[in-house]
């Protein structure tokens, strides 16, 4: 079986990676770079493919039976999110998870919360089996500000209703449950 994740170099995607690997799952990364495919070891297959360019993808998804699918915050995200399940459902993989966040169903409004539930949306649509991972704020955002907590402020405009944190490696092992699950049912 074949895992192909999108957002390798991102937070979740290197705690991911990892995981996968351990456990003996075939992994192909997706990536615009050059530099960081040739940095992951020779036995993690890469593709270099653009989002923005959705032809590139197509042979990225040849042969995979589960996808990893982060797209970054940018004011492109819908567009590349809905161009990249287009192509998925060419040739469909088995199943999908989908990065989201939890602001993509309570403040929609935010451009790009709005934009992951757009992106939910289709992947509903789709017909393509899928989980869709909500995380909250991750717990390693607070390492940027440790001069200024361990000095007594928290400065991160969260407002005043609580907000649970999560780590990042928890989240990559739920997605690596939610994709490695497939291969039990082969």
């Amino acid at each position: 079986m074949t895992v192909l994740i999108f957002g390798g170099s991102g937070n979740v995607g290197r705690a991911l990676i990892p995981i996968l690997y351990a456990s003996g799952a075939k992994i192909r990364v997706a990536t615009r770079s050059t530099a960081y495919a040739a940095s992951l070891p020779d036995d993690i297959d890469t593709v270099i493919a653009d989002m923005d360019a959705p032809p590139t993808l197509r042979s990225a998804f040849k042969g995979v039976e589960s996808v990893f699918l982060l797209i970054a915050n940018s004011p492109k995200e819908t567009h590349q999110g809905l161009s990249t399940l287009a192509i998925a459902a060419e040739s469909p993989p088995r199943h999908i998870v989908y990065l989201s966040s939890d602001l993509a169903v309570r403040a929609p409004m935010i451009p790009h919360a709005g934009g992951k539930f757009a992106i939910e949306t289709a992947l509903r649509a789709s017909g393509i089996a899928h989980t869709i991972l909500r995380p909250t704020y991750f717990a390693q955002n607070d390492l940027v500000q440790k001069d200024v907590i361990t000095a007594g402020a928290y400065a991160t405009p969260l407002g005043p209703h609580p907000v649970a944190r999560i780590d990042i490696r928890d989240v990559a092992l739920a997605a690596a449950s939610a994709l490695l699950d497939i291969r039990a049912k082969n």
